[in-house]
């Protein structure tokens, strides 16, 4: 009868021995009468022994040949089911039997190999249904950092949650290198679809309003500026800052504009100079404050267009921002207010004397040092040296080679007195660090270099490790000039010991492998290098990291 025929057919094709329902299908053949002895022959008779002579090849080509075959046979096969693959034929398949096609393939997500292929047809076909299914029992087996920037973890809400969970656990875990190089994940993944960034921001929200929560605000805005640069739903995002934030009108208008105008300088005065004022947290947003800050401590013609009453507007919302504290029962404690916006007068009148950035500035420096115990203030030098030492002729007219740099000193005394401001810190160091200036001589170069090499360990000291450790890897092959690295690197061993994290240790191996020659030559830099080999961490991941390693013990011993 038919079904005998249709399963006669379906037993002769070739290599049917081989399919993983051969049991199934040989049990129903005979179970409709069909003859076991015909079963024996169309088992036998479709075996090409296709798989057996690819074997064998690959076992005679491995006998003459040292490359790696199986990655070469992966390759190959990869690129034929990726080219090969039918998604109208599969997703019909899928609609008739999806029980029999998932049966038949969620075996392949146990190997790495296949998730790579089902990643990458997952990519080209976002709505199949087959493979969103794949992706999704991927995710259920716990494997969501394989799958966070696929598209297809939009189409379930539990999956993209459970991904979304997994990015904010590990940022909540890490210090601030580690949320500036897991942010761009985090970023990928709310740009996927609008309910991506809507799940995304509602969570931060509610962590930041949690006790011990506030750093995560950091976050909530490093996000909202990702995805408005990644994708074109720069509407969506206002919004839906407008909607979890609930700014009050005038306050949502100016934060949404960018830069705002003087006018929207004076409207938010009023607001936070009457008696109702609003919470301090619309105030901190980070572009408004910036723009604030350069607007009154960094030296430019609209600053000098500005009246001195309206300077004093600036300079009390920045002042407000930066010291008034919201209650839990949402009542606002002003106390350091005055104090805060007292100080910040000072410091702007003192910058804005004439000549500060030049016969006048060590008189200048010794005055504000007596400010930078409050943070507004500090923050507000770190602007002012920037522009002191990248803008003006500072290097070429009043640095002194043989002489202490003020303005550097003033910086380090910043580093000791406020760790939260490391981040901006280092930014200004590395950019001075970077500085071409052809006008100056090589040995005044090459000590201020030296100089600003030194602050920079000086945040190494105080804690501020990684992000330097990153920027000096990166610049390595120009530190070396000069024995720049050499020295960065002898003073590092000199001031750490073991246990070393494996992040860590992996970096300065990094380090190391580019200054050996210098440091091998000198007898205190060999042996502080050897033993620093000899302290490896057991948790020193990839072959690459261990290679080096290898390499590096045998050079040094």
């Amino acid at each position: 009868d038919n079904t005998e025929r249709d399963l006669s057919d379906l037993l002769k094709r070739p290599d049917s021995i081989l399919e993983s329902g051969v049991s199934e299908l040989a049990t129903s053949f005979i179970e409709t009468s069909g003859n076991p002895s015909d079963l024996v022959v169309y088992l036998s008779d479709s075996y090409t022994g296709a798989s057996e002579q690819i074997r064998y090849m690959q076992d005679l080509f491995n006998e003459f040949c040292e490359d790696d075959t199986e990655a070469l046979i992966q390759d190959t096969m990869s690129r034929m089911v990726l080219d090969k693959y039918d998604n109208v034929c599969i997703e019909q398949s899928f609609n008739k039997n999806s029980k029999q096609l998932l049966q038949n393939t969620l075996g392949l997500i146990e190997s790495p190999y296949w998730r790579n292929i089902i990643y990458q047809l997952s990519v080209k076909y976002p709505t199949s249904s087959f493979l969103n299914i794949l992706i999704k029992a991927i995710s259920e087996k716990g494997l969501t950092h394989e799958i966070q920037h696929l598209p297809a973890t939009s189409t379930y809400a539990n999956v993209q949650l459970k991904v979304i969970i997994d990015q904010l656990n590990k940022i909540i875990r890490t210090d601030d290198s580690g949320v500036e190089k897991l942010l761009p994940d985090l970023v990928e993944t709310a740009s996927l679809q609008p309910h991506s960034y809507l799940i995304a921001q509602s969570m931060i929200k509610s962590l930041s309003n949690e006790k011990g929560g506030y750093s995560l605000r950091k976050i909530y805005k490093g996000l909202e500026q990702g995805v408005r640069a990644a994708s074109n739903r720069a509407e969506f995002v206002v919004l839906l800052r407008n909607l979890l934030n609930n700014p009050p009108p005038t306050v949502g208008n100016v934060i949404n504009r960018s830069p705002p105008t003087p006018g929207d300088v004076v409207a938010l005065h009023k607001v936070y100079s009457g008696p109702d004022a609003p919470s301090p947290i619309y105030l901190r947003d980070p572009e408004l404050l910036h723009y604030l800050m350069t607007t009154i401590f960094v030296p430019n013609t609209k600053a000098a267009q500005l009246k001195e009453d309206l300077r004093a507007k600036y300079l009390y919302l920045i002042a407000f921002a930066a010291s008034v504290k919201e209650n839990e029962d949402k009542t606002l404690d002003t106390s350091k207010l005055n104090e805060t916006f007292s100080i910040l007068k000072k410091l702007e009148a003192a910058i804005s004397k004439k000549g500060s950035f030049g016969t006048e500035l060590n008189n200048v420096i010794s005055e504000v040092v007596d400010y930078i115990h409050v943070p507004a203030a500090s923050m507000a030098l770190i602007f002012w040296c920037r522009y002191l030492l990248l803008e003006t002729s500072y290097y070429e007219k009043y640095f002194k080679m043989h002489e202490s740099s003020l303005p550097l000193l003033l910086l380090e005394e910043i580093a000791f007195q406020h760790p939260l401001q490391h981040q901006h810190l280092f930014s200004l160091f590395a950019d001075n660090l970077l500085l071409q200036n052809r006008s100056l001589s090589p040995d005044t170069l090459m000590t201020i270099r030296r100089l600003i090499l030194d602050r920079m360990l000086y945040l190494v000291q105080l804690g501020y490790v990684i992000p330097i450790l990153n920027f000096v890897e990166k610049h390595s092959k120009r530190l070396s000039d000069g024995s720049h690295l050499s020295y960065f690197v002898r003073k590092i061993l000199e001031m750490t010991e073991g246990p070393y994290s494996t992040e860590y240790y992996e970096l300065l191996l990094k380090l190391i492998e580019v200054a050996q020659a210098v440091l091998l030559s000198g007898t205190e830099t060999k042996s502080l290098t050897k033993k620093f080999l000899g302290d490896a961490p057991d948790s020193i991941e990839g072959s690459q990291s261990q290679k080096r390693l290898r390499s590096l013990q045998g050079y040094f011993s």
